[in-house]
């Protein structure tokens, strides 16, 4: 077998491996941690194995074929290709809520504010509102009155619900680091639970140990709940599945990608001359991976009275939207 053939072959295998092993999340959430790069696995494991067709034997490559279009099949939820039949019924209103990683150095805001106007949302969960947004914060309570805050630590900054729509307090609720938020919107007299989300990354990172302190309150949610923001886990994930679980909320479909890694000079600004300082996008990321090819890691999720109608990705303003 000529080295090339090797090298395919044991790739193959190592990708059936990684897509077998992102099945076991409930083992351990070391396993759920390859479930977030089943997508590309997959999709890697299908271009080896038309190359294999085309330089070795087929049976093989039909099987690893098979394989890695399960694995596709498998995050449909994540990719945007699916569509809703909540049509709503006559007379009934539709209202809009927009959800967004600020990104807690955005270094255009002025585009958030941008892709907020265009969206025209109702209610609003923004996690990562730092200091250093305090600005866009002010501009935005001018159309949206009433808030809801949960603070994080250091520089990183809060997630916050800002709404047109009443918001109810004195049952409201935060997670450690606002890991959740909880609060209750009040809509056309009915009481739903509000709650936006910023988990911590997947294993080892401290966010399946963030779910499970989350998991006896999201046992207690009111019967009418939605729920949405920056889970830093895809959507077809064993830690996704298992929020959405205890609370006994349906995940929203066909979001699609919503993050990409990016290589930042974080201090690049702070290092040159005022009168020499590039453009803001240039200094906020140095290489970018295309968001459309990223990650679902945004993800909504509702429950009772609460029908989502249809789901997008805006273009991306920050860390992820």
């Amino acid at each position: 077998m000529s080295l090339l053939r090797t090298a395919i072959l044991l790739a193959m295998l190592g990708l059936v491996g990684a897509i077998a092993a992102g099945f076991l999340g409930f083992v351990h959430p070391a396993f759920d941690l390859f479930s977030n790069f089943r997508l590309h696995f997959s999709v890697a494991l299908l271009v080896l194995a038309a190359l294999w067709s085309f330089r070795c034997s087929k049976a093989p490559s039909i099987v690893f074929a098979l394989i890695g279009f399960g694995g596709l099949f498998s995050c449909a939820s994540g990719l945007p290709i699916t569509s809703y039949a909540n049509t709503p019924a006559g007379g009934e209103r539709v209202y809009r809520l927009f959800a967004m990683n600020l990104l807690w150095r955005n270094p255009t805001p002025g585009k958030v504010l941008e892709a907020i106007g265009a969206a025209d949302p109702d209610i609003l969960y923004l996690t990562e509102m730092s200091w250093q947004l305090r600005q866009l914060n002010e501009s935005l309570r001018e159309d949206y009155p009433y808030a809801f805050r949960c603070a994080e630590w250091k520089t990183v900054g809060g997630s916050v619900i800002l709404s047109r729509l009443p918001i109810k307090k004195g049952k409201d609720f935060c997670g450690d680091y606002a890991s959740l938020g909880l609060t209750t919107i009040v809509i056309e007299g009915k009481e739903i639970s509000a709650g936006v989300v910023h988990l911590r990354w997947p294993w080892p990172a401290s966010g399946p140990r963030q779910i499970d302190a989350l998991v006896p309150r999201l046992e207690r949610l009111r019967d009418d709940a939605l729920i949405a923001g920056d889970f830093n886990s895809v959507t077809w994930s064993h830690g996704v599945t298992r929020f959405a679980a205890a609370g006994g909320l349906e995940i929203a479909r066909g979001i699609g990608a919503t993050w990409g890694p990016a290589l930042v000079a974080s201090n690049l600004v702070d290092e040159v001359p005022a009168d020499r300082k590039p453009s803001a996008e240039r200094v906020a990321r140095v290489l970018q991976w295309p968001a459309k090819l990223g990650l679902p890691i945004d993800n909504a999720m509702s429950k009772g009275a609460v029908r989502i109608v249809s789901t997008a990705s805006a273009n991306p303003s920050s860390s992820a939207s």
